[in-house]
């Protein structure tokens, strides 16, 4: 979906060219809802300084939307980062930077309509979701604001196409399993594990494992490891029971015999996380030692499914191998 400017004033198309006003950015004040990054982490930061050197050579070409306020000053609709570039830029001695284009928004200076404001913060969302490469925290913020802003819509009465989760979804074009992770994350992860999924050291599976545990618990972890990945939150629930045993001296494996979550059943791209170069925190390969049936057992976990793999068939396999003159 593209950026409607019309659609972000709340204006009708009444082929009405906005006004460009220049406005001081010392009258301009956040909105305290923006949950888009402006600065700080380093990949933000790579980004500003891309955006203050194109700002430097070619000015603000594309303006700020702005509403105003009781005061007289302006709170920022759509324009966070450009502004903190003019402050850089002013702070450096570039003084004619100290005003900003801006399109002040009518959407509330006659007849004030809640609803109104509400649809204006969705279409500038959905404007984001195209112009913008969102981190995984900006996206959980970004489905729950639409979360909170669709039934805010629903509360009102107006109508919306099916079911809200099912909405996002479809706006968003990702699952609706993603938009209920990132309403689970928002809802239960702790403040400390959300500090670290928005500096960029947690990933979104391992957040929604953290998110499905107690506060107490998640506090106690994060004590031990900051930023765990998915893989070491969570052990298959199956491994002890179906741990099989090993093989006697001089026993026969029956290699026909059915064999169920075995690795051969699922086309896994990688054992050790890593995929065409790039590590994957949902693929992991894990192996141990069950102290009951004094056995190894090993077990790969793709995404939240584990695929339990049997070493008796996987070591039948190799001496058969070894007998025909494979090397290994």
């Amino acid at each position: 979906m593209g950026f409607s400017m019309i659609a972000a004033l709340g204006e009708k198309n009444d082929n009405k060219v906005p006004e460009i006003k220049m406005i001081n950015i010392n009258d301009l004040a956040s909105d305290i809802q923006n949950f888009y990054r402006v600065s700080g982490d380093e990949d933000i930061e790579k980004k500003n300084e891309l955006l203050f050197a194109d700002v430097l050579e070619r000015g603000i070409e594309s303006p700020i939307i702005v509403k105003q306020l009781d005061n007289g000053k302006f709170q920022i609709i759509s324009g966070h980062r450009r502004r903190e570039i003019c402050y850089r830029l002013v702070s450096e001695g570039h003084d004619k930077f100290q005003f900003i284009p801006a399109i002040i928004s009518q959407v509330n200076s006659e007849n004030p309509n809640e609803i109104n404001e509400v649809k204006n913060e969705i279409n500038l969302i959905m404007s984001n979701v195209t112009s913008r490469e969102l981190n995984d925290w900006e996206k959980v913020q970004q489905i729950t604001r639409l979360d909170a802003l669709y039934k805010q819509l629903k509360a009102s009465g107006e109508k919306t196409s099916g079911r809200i989760d099912e909405l996002i979804a479809e706006k968003l074009n990702i699952s609706k399993s993603a938009v209920g992770r990132a309403k689970n994350i928002n809802k239960n992860l702790s403040d400390d594990y959300k500090k670290e999924l928005e500096k960029g050291k947690l990933s979104i599976s391992a957040a929604n494992k953290l998110a499905s545990k107690p506060k107490e618990e998640q506090e106690k972890l994060h004590e031990k490891n900051p930023a765990p990945k998915a893989s070491e939150l969570e052990k298959p629930q199956s491994l002890l029971p179906t741990t099989p045993e090993p093989p006697r001296i001089g026993e026969q494996i029956n290699t026909n015999e059915k064999k169920q979550e075995i690795l051969s059943y699922k086309k896994i791209p990688s054992y050790d996380g890593y995929v065409g170069g790039v590590e994957k925190e949902n693929i992991s390969f894990n192996i141990g030692y069950n102290e009951d049936t004094k056995s190894l057992f090993a077990y790969i976990l793709v995404d939240d499914n584990n695929y339990m793999i049997d070493l008796n068939m996987i070591c039948h396999y190799v001496k058969e191998c070894i007998q025909s003159g494979v090397k290994l």
